[in-house]
């Protein structure tokens, strides 16, 4: 409950903190073990990522490597095909991450136009028609 974190030296005061901090130890053992199972859930995928990038990596330069061997092709050659294989996987990857923003910025964008183009009530650069001028301050009374 949020009264007692505000009304903590009221609670010392009456002597009821460890109560309170017993019945808030308690009430956090479901959450955790949900977020130790996330975690853990969490961990496995993300080293299952870094295991498949490096894999990749692995795979082809020890297909690089056999294709040298053979005298398929040199060795610089190789090099700049894994290299152009990983950059574009990479370049992809990025590009399906921000996808979501595009989406977004593509719709702010629509808005701030709109925004943009909208009849404005009061214009501003409009002169005053038939209004006398008011004349200027001086300060003086």
């Amino acid at each position: 409950d949020g009264d007692v974190v505000e009304n903590v030296q009221t609670v010392a005061s009456l002597g009821r903190l460890r109560s309170f901090v017993s019945e808030y130890t308690n009430m956090l053992i479901v959450p955790s073990r949900k977020m130790h199972r996330t975690a853990h859930v969490q961990g496995i995928a993300f080293g299952f990522t870094e295991f498949a990038m490096l894999a990749i990596w692995a795979l082809g330069f020890w297909f690089g490597g056999l294709q040298v061997s053979r005298n398929v092709c040199e060795f610089q050659a190789m090099f700049k095909s894994i290299m152009a294989i990983v950059i574009m996987a990479m370049i992809a990857g990025q590009t399906q991450a921000l996808a979501p923003d595009a989406a977004k910025a593509s719709k702010g964008a629509k808005r701030l136009y709109l925004l943009l183009e909208k009849q404005k009530k009061i214009d501003q650069e409009r002169t005053s028609r038939g209004k006398k001028d008011t004349p200027p301050v001086t300060g003086a009374i």
